[in-house]
């Protein structure tokens, strides 16, 4: 035990350090380390110290120093691309919103696209649940995975695409209650697939379009706003089904405590689930990250083989305590299952350098593609706690479909103006 947390210690020293570095340097808190590294903090102080003597797998020392060896090189990938960069107050400087402004005229249609994908996902919700016995039926396994697949699975991604354009476009034009109505009707449409990272991608990927140019102040006000946000939406998420499920009670204690439980489920389990993994190095497939390639070559071949990813990535559930089973290992963990310390050591640099270069080139020489691949790979690292993201359609769709929407956006704009007689 005093192991665990003399580790603990040193991992919560080293990481505060070297964040506290680059947030200096940099002059913002929102860097690719600091979001991928700051929730591990959380999670091994609370871990080593917290529940330590809890009903519940205890962390141990091979898992911390595993997962501060992979941060580690992320620091030291981020150290080496902003070593030579003059920041200042450049950040400051940075309007994203204007970089859309030319789209204004387009918000309409985006409100009419926006709108009208969240009815069609309402009504496959209640299809759904209908044909399978009631509302009962809502947040089951099953549900999900018939929700998330077929042409509506796609409608959905696309979905936020227009949602995060729609807010980007917004932000400088009146009258944005319409906008901002019709958001949250889409936001509602999200939440009721019962899928949490269709939801937490938009609120993630909001949160760092507001505050990657503000300053570093204003960053942690937003930042534990942000977080009460997510806390509500979790607990939320887990009230609205049991109201459904018909086993809601406010007296309930056993209700209470499956609210707690799942919640450590979500934010403590994963270093846990990655001590076992650490046992188990190289026992997936090394095509694993690219079985989604092969996915989307059926589909579009009209091919109906699909190969299976979930059992790719994780050892499948594992108790961890009373009423806490687990099946995520940190994204760090699904690397090791693939290929050990080696493969773990190529991703995680390779990543760092995706991430650095995008954030980096959004720095130096702003523009639509590095701001949003920039926003959307803060958003999957910030979750490299929980799991890896690369293995998901989704990953591949939502960017493309962003990027599909601007580009017809800005062409259109081009034939208007190309037909206006000189």
């Amino acid at each position: 035990m005093m192991e665990t947390q003399f580790a603990g210690i040193a991992f919560v020293i080293t990481i505060l350090g070297l964040s506290g570095f680059e947030i200096r340097r940099l002059k913002t808190i929102i860097t690719p380390f600091t979001v991928t590294a700051l929730p591990f903090v959380a999670i091994v102080f609370l871990l080593s110290f917290v529940y330590i003597d809890a009903q519940i797998t205890p962390i141990s020392v091979r898992a911390i120093y595993f997962i501060l060896f992979n941060l580690t090189l992320i620091w030291i990938v981020g150290f080496f691309f902003t070593r030579k960069i003059k920041v200042s107050s450049s950040f400051n400087k940075i309007d994203y919103f204007n970089y859309f402004s030319d789209l204004n005229n387009y918000k309409p249609l985006l409100i009419l696209l926006a709108f009208a994908i969240s009815m069609i996902t309402f009504y496959r919700v209640y299809s759904i649940v209908h044909a399978n016995g009631g509302w009962f039926f809502l947040g089951n396994y099953e549900y999900e995975s018939l929700i998330n697949s077929g042409p509506g699975a796609y409608l959905i991604v696309f979905g936020e695409a227009v949602f995060i354009l729609l807010y980007l476009v917004s932000a400088k034009t009146g009258k944005k209650y319409i906008s901002y109505t019709v958001l949250i009707l889409l936001g509602i449409s999200f939440f009721l697939l019962m899928v949490k990272f269709n939801l937490l991608w938009m609120i993630m990927m909001i949160f760092f379009i507001k505050n990657m140019n503000l300053k570093i102040k204003k960053q942690i006000s937003t930042i534990i706003k942000t977080f009460s946000i997510l806390i509500f939406i979790f607990v939320f998420h887990f009230v609205f089904l049991t109201i459904f499920w018909d086993t809601f009670s406010i007296t309930s204690v056993r209700m209470w405590e499956f609210f707690y439980k799942t919640i450590l489920n979500y934010f403590l389990t994963s270093p846990l689930v990655l001590d076992n993994w650490l046992n188990t190095p190289g026992i997936k497939p090394d095509w694993t990250l690219f079985a989604i390639l092969q996915n989307i070559i059926y589909v579009v071949t009209s091919n109906p083989l699909r190969v299976p990813t979930l059992h790719l990535v994780s050892n499948g559930f594992e108790n961890l305590g009373p009423g806490i089973d687990s099946n995520v290992g940190t994204s760090f963990g699904v690397y090791y299952l693939i290929g050990g310390i080696p493969f773990t050591i190529i991703m995680t640099t390779s990543f760092a350098i995706l991430m650095y270069f995008v954030y980096t080139r959004c720095i130096r020489k702003s523009n639509v593609f590095f701001q949003f691949f920039s926003w959307f790979l803060l958003t999957l690292s910030s979750l490299s706690f929980f799991v890896q993201y690369f293995t998901i359609l989704p990953t591949y769709i939502f960017p493309v479909s962003f990027f599909f929407l601007v580009a017809l956006f800005r062409f259109m704009n081009k034939y208007k103006v190309a037909r206006v007689p000189a």
